[in-house]
């Protein structure tokens, strides 16, 4: 029996349709590290470093930049090396200056009263500033004795001091001026005293110290020791110690 024109019969009723296929969908994936199967460790392809060479300019840059920089560093130390002088130098000249305008104040000698027995002996010596600023706050301080010999001088310096016997204080000494200074022998005195006194078997010494300030705030002592000298009619004469400045 014939079909009909127009209608077919499917042969496989009951079965749906195969379904269409799914697109590809390509990706750009990176390559897979390649693997070492002689060994147990993966090794991945390392790019090599490329090195790049500096320019001439950055070449010559970087030597201007070192040059600059031991430049400074020896004009820091030069510098500094000329201040460490100049410093110096300046000390050196406020030194000198206080040095010069300071004031100085010493013993220019002086006179010793007619020994006679039964009266005391008195000496009167002078100070003088040969500074040429004024000092301040001036102490004087100063004692005599008669020694049997030239050898005890230093041991009564020391035992007895500078402040037994004469003493004065002046607020201020101008430069060029003169300050006399008295102090008196224990007496009075025997004939025989002033027998040994002549024949040299005693003398006389008179001794002290002078303390005082100057206008920037230093503080100087001088110290003094004189014996007299039958010889020249009983003047002073330094001793060879017991004599400083500061």
């Amino acid at each position: 029996m014939g079909h009909k024109p127009g209608h077919h019969k499917h042969k496989d009723k009951g079965k749906h349709p195969s379904p269409m296929p799914s697109p590809v969908i390509e990706r750009n994936e990176q390559a897979a590290p390649k693997t070492d199967t002689s060994g147990t460790h993966t090794k991945q392809d390392v790019p090599k470093e490329v090195t790049l060479e500096p320019s001439v300019w950055e070449k010559w840059t970087c030597r201007a930049t070192i040059v600059m920089a031991a430049t400074m560093i020896f004009y820091t130390v030069f510098a500094g090396w000329q201040m460490w002088i100049m410093r110096g130098q300046l000390s050196r000249m406020e030194a000198d200056s206080r040095l010069e305008y300071r004031p100085w104040i010493g013993v220019s000698g002086g006179l010793v009263s007619p020994i006679e027995v039964a009266k005391k002996i008195e000496i009167r010596f002078a100070l003088v500033n040969t500074g040429k600023t004024p000092a301040i706050n001036v102490q004087v301080q100063c004692n005599a004795v008669i020694l049997p010999t030239v050898a005890d001088i230093g041991d009564w310096m020391w035992l007895h001091g500078t402040s037994t016997v004469g003493f004065s204080s002046h607020p201020t000494f101008p430069p060029n001026g003169t300050i006399m200074q008295t102090v008196t022998c224990d007496g009075p005195h025997s004939k025989q005293t002033l027998d040994n006194i002549s024949n040299k078997k005693a003398f006389v010494y008179s001794w002290g110290s002078i303390a005082y300030g100057d206008t920037l705030g230093g503080q100087h002592t001088t110290s003094f020791c004189y014996i007299v000298d039958p010889e020249r009619k009983n003047e002073l004469t330094a001793y060879s110690q017991g004599n400083s400045m500061d």
